[in-house]
């Protein structure tokens, strides 16, 4: 299911509408059709040069680096997640729905304020949308990230899309050691807990 130029890393995948769609180490997006009825392998389209479609999305004078883009599926709908440098870009954290053209590039138009009840969670590799009703504990209409490359002093950042807010979840103490702390590398949700309280 690889584009046939071929990648050395896939950083984020995500599947909808019978399609799989994968961003690469380099922000090349690959958008693979599962639906290709008897033939087994599925029909790849690259969407090449991502990064620079995001890098022009801020207006402002000079540019700010990208840490990461993403995709998520949201709603029922596919959403494409920016995140900058931390202290580099007014907004740390923009989600965007992507419009892919008949000439194989990517557009992103309105940038997206509302997820309604929901909030995405981004990794390094994983990135899906729980509900804040289904799971109250967490808040909604954010954007929780983990596992950036970056230094940054904190455990796990909580972007507000609302209020352009980012709340910082300082590292536990267990997880520390000594001077290094351990960083968050991916998401996941257990609908139970492993262990019985005794």
């Amino acid at each position: 299911m690889m584009n046939e130029r071929g990648t050395c890393e896939i950083d984020t995948v995500a599947f909808h509408g019978g399609k799989a769609y994968y961003i690469d180490i380099q922000q090349n997006i690959v958008i693979c059709d599962l639906n290709t009825g008897s033939d087994p392998s599925p029909r790849c389209a690259p969407i090449f040069f991502a990064c620079s479609v995001v890098n022009k999305l801020c207006r402002c004078p000079r540019l700010h680096p990208v840490c990461g883009v993403h995709l998520a599926v949201c709603n029922g709908e596919l959403l494409l997640v920016v995140l900058y440098y931390w202290g580099s870009h007014p907004s740390p954290a923009e989600a965007y729905k992507p419009v892919w053209t008949p000439n194989q590039r990517l557009e992103l138009h309105e940038r997206v304020r509302d997820l309604g009840d929901h909030s995405l969670f981004v990794g390094r590799g994983d990135t899906f949308a729980l509900s804040a009703k289904e799971f109250p504990v967490i808040k909604r209409n954010c954007i929780y990230y983990a596992g950036i490359a970056c230094n940054k002093p904190y455990w796990i950042s909580v972007f507000h899309l609302e209020s352009d807010a980012v709340e910082e979840i300082p590292y536990m103490e267990k997880l520390k050691e000594g001077r290094t702390n351990r960083t968050p590398y991916a998401w996941f949700c257990p609908r139970k807990p492993f262990l019985k309280q005794s």
